[in-house]
């Protein structure tokens, strides 16, 4: 990260609108009493919404070893791209698609520049509840 900082800032400046993680900071501690330094980095959500994330999908655009695991299935981890397929997903952007591949293709070309070649697109699926009917109940009249 502290390599590509100062032209992963310059890309996320002259592309606000780019898919990629915020990285608000990066810091180094030192652990006097366990002899070492940590270090970490400090990130917005990936998924910046008040909406509830159903399923997580981690594509690669590869469908070689990727499938969740049963484990991961069934406790609602993150599922890949044989998932999605298996699944049956289709992802409809209508008029959105021009922009939405326009800010891919920037962000790709961005990461194909930094020589950073294993990276995923995070998809968070938020499912639409079904619309209940408030419905009065009366007495039959005699």
């Amino acid at each position: 990260l502290r390599r590509i900082l100062p032209y992963y800032y310059r890309h996320i400046r002259d592309n606000p609108d780019s898919l990629m993680t915020r990285f608000y900071g990066m810091h180094r501690v030192k652990m006097y009493h366990l002899r070492r330094k940590v270090h970490f980095v400090i990130m917005g959500s990936v998924f910046n919404t008040t909406e509830r994330i159903h399923t997580i999908y981690d594509l690669k655009g590869s469908r070689v070893g990727r499938a969740a695991t049963p484990a991961e299935k069934e406790g609602g981890g993150v599922l890949k791209d044989n998932d999605l397929v298996d699944n049956g997903f289709k992802l409809v952007l209508g008029p959105k698609k021009a922009r939405f591949l326009d800010i891919l293709r920037r962000d790709v070309a961005f990461l194909k520049e930094m020589r950073i070649m294993d990276y995923s697109l995070l998809l968070g699926v938020h499912e639409k509840a079904i619309p209940t009917l408030n419905l009065t109940l009366t007495q039959p009249q005699p």
